[in-house]
C-alpha cells in the first residue's frame, strides 16, 4: 500500500473523519482498496465514491465492500449535499 492510500486509512482509523469522500480513480492510489481495508479494519465513517467509472459491476463491487454511496461522474452537487446530510444525520 503506497503512502497516500496509508495516510488516508489512518486518519478514519484515528476517527478524524465525520465522512469520507472516495475518489476511485487518482494517480497512484486504488481507491477501492482504501474502502475494503477501512471496511475490514472496522471502521464504519460513512463513505462516498465518486468516480469517473460508470460500469454497473464497479458500482456493485463498491456498495459489496462497504460503500454508503455511489455517485457516477458527472454528478450534481446539490444530490452530494443531500446525500451527505442524509449520512451525517
Amino acid at each position: 500500500m503506497i503512502d497516500i492510500e496509508y495516510m488516508a486509512l489512518n486518519q478514519l482509523i484515528k476517527g478524524e473523519c465525520d465522512l469520507c469522500l472516495l475518489d476511485l480513480m487518482l494517480p497512484g492510489i486504488d481507491g477501492l482498496n482504501v474502502l475494503q481495508e477501512a471496511r475490514q479494519k472496522g471502521i464504519k465513517t460513512p463513505i462516498i465514491v465518486l468516480t469517473a467509472l460508470t460500469d454497473t459491476y464497479i458500482e456493485q463491487k463498491c456498495y459489496g465492500v462497504g460503500a454508503d454511496a455511489f455517485f457516477p461522474k458527472p454528478f450534481t452537487f446539490s444530490k452530494l449535499i443531500k446525500c451527505v446530510d442524509k449520512l451525517l444525520s
